[in-house]
């Protein structure tokens, strides 16, 4: 009888003590994290799922996509992110670098050429596609590459395109807190290469 009751009390506490070292592990793992904006998808995300319409989509007609998004490097003030469409019909890749407050972006090509190779680079290069503060056109009216960040509530977006001629490139992320990207609009004039994604909110 004392000999069950030792063995029990023996494993009790030994729970306890695989408890304790997990929680001290846990506590360890979660203050190495490095605070990200709320606007950007939860830790751990590996896939968001998407209604979309390409260039090649019939009219009327959209399909089912995923974009996946994969962590790549964390770096002492933010992460830096892969985020791919897996289509049948388009590959698409950008990176993103996610600080505490802001969201950059640079095309996979772009990342190539330019040789990033740390967040002060990306910053230096990138461009801020979400942040807490909106940001006003600067070019306004006059003609060129216009960049403009909208705040309203839980939601950012980031609108950017080219009016110098009728073909220019335009470009749109919608940003919401606790969801991430919840819409992406992207081509040329006459929707020439057009991405469209969006899903439920």
């Amino acid at each position: 009888m004392k000999r069950n009751k030792l063995i029990f009390n023996s494993t009790i506490a030994f729970i306890l003590l695989i408890t304790v070292i997990l929680c001290e592990e846990w506590s360890k793992k979660k203050s190495e994290m490095i605070d990200q904006t709320s606007f950007f998808f939860d830790y751990g995300t590996e896939t968001a799922a998407f209604e979309a319409e390409f260039a090649s989509t019939p009219f009327g007609e959209y399909e089912q996509v995923k974009i996946q998004v994969e962590q790549v490097e964390q770096w002492e003030n933010g992460i830096l992110y892969t985020m791919m469409i897996e289509s049948d019909t388009e590959d698409d890749s950008r990176y993103f670098y996610v600080s505490e407050d802001k969201i950059y972006r640079i095309d996979e090509n772009k990342m190539e050429e330019v040789n990033i190779k740390n967040e002060e680079d990306f910053i230096a290069r990138g461009t801020v596609v979400c942040q807490e503060m909106g940001k006003e056109d600067s070019l306004k009216e006059e003609k060129g590459w216009h960049e403009e960040i909208m705040v309203e509530g839980t939601v950012c977006t980031y609108r950017s395109y080219n009016d110098l001629t009728e073909t220019g490139y335009y470009e749109r992320f919608v940003w919401e807190k606790g969801k991430g990207l919840i819409e992406y609009k992207s081509g040329f004039g006459a929707e020439r290469d057009r991405i469209y994604l969006w899903r439920e909110t």
